[in-house]
């Protein structure tokens, strides 16, 4: 696979308009914008895929109405090395991100943007994020540089350092501003294996509110709230599982007024464990069906 070169002029003719903006009522844009990261790397690798092309339907089984959505390229180790997001408009290339690996633990990723909104006639958004880990893999710094300024030359860091248990459970994640001093963001606690609590701390280390995750009796189904006034709480996402464990529908509540509105993702695998098909819908009740096909 030829990874595709992206420079600064390179972007400005490449990138065009993002993902689908669906207007509502309100004069409101809902942005519709699907979960990628579903396809399990061992699973990648086993089938030899090289190439993952996605293919927006505005009506099911439809196989005269396609766009390109999305193209994902892998290394033999079935990791992902580049992914081009087109818009739905069919307008080009809106986002492309680029993967670093140290062998199967990445270590860098490189975002370039299109954005709505334009400042100084630019509308390019650059972002990096690098990695470290401890002797057991487990991701201990994460920073994040946000460029900005005429030619995206100039940055902001953000920090995040990570602190296990014996068990490998994260445990504490501690947020480092631009200019700002280290403080404790999140602890997370646990039900045996399964997390049931992530806190949110502000820089004075006043609590925020909390995500509360709830399982069902088989564990297929997370659902997860958001505290802030105890004891009352709101469903924010819930999560569905096959007896494979594999993500089949996700909803989110966080969009709507309430929970009559959400949207839905919903996931369809093949006979190899590939993701097959995927399909959107939003807090309107609009529908995007997506297909993937894969290379060799």
């Amino acid at each position: 696979m030829k990874t595709m070169k992206f420079t600064f002029i390179f972007c400005l003719n490449l990138i065009s308009v993002g993902p689908c903006l669906s207007q509502t009522r309100m004069k409101q844009f809902v942005s519709v914008v699907p979960n990628w990261n579903i396809n399990n790397p061992v699973i990648i690798k086993k089938q030899a895929v090289s190439k993952d092309s996605v293919f927006l339907y505005t009506k099911r089984k439809n196989n005269h109405d396609s766009t390109l959505v999305m193209t994902e390229y892998f290394d033999s180790s079935g990791n992902t090395l580049e992914r081009d997001e087109y818009g739905f408009d069919k307008t080009g290339v809106w986002r492309i991100t680029n993967y670093n690996y140290e062998g199967d633990l990445l270590v860098k990723k490189e975002v370039m943007s299109k954005t709505i909104y334009s400042v100084n006639n630019l509308n390019l958004r650059k972002s990096m994020n690098t990695f470290e880990y401890d002797s057991k893999g487990n991701i201990i710094t994460e920073s994040e540089y946000s460029y900005f300024g005429d030619s995206l030359e100039n940055f902001s860091v953000t920090i995040r350092n990570k602190e296990y248990d014996t068990t490998g459970r994260l445990t504490k994640e501690f947020l480092t501003l631009p200019k700002k001093e280290p403080f404790l963001n999140h602890i997370y606690f646990y039900n045996t294996n399964f997390l049931s609590e992530v806190k949110n701390y502000d820089y004075k280390q006043e609590w925020l509110y909390s995500y509360i995750h709830e399982y069902d009796k088989e564990f297929k189904i997370e659902s997860i709230y958001l505290s802030n006034i105890s004891p009352n709480k709101k469903l924010e996402s819930e999560f569905f599982y096959d007896d494979n464990k594999r993500l089949i529908q996700e909803k989110d509540y966080t969009i709507g007024r309430n929970n009559l509105y959400h949207s839905t993702q919903t996931y369809l695998y093949n006979a190899d464990g590939l993701l097959k098909y995927q399909s959107f819908q939003d807090v309107k009740d609009n529908n995007y069906y997506f297909k993937h096909f894969y290379s060799k």
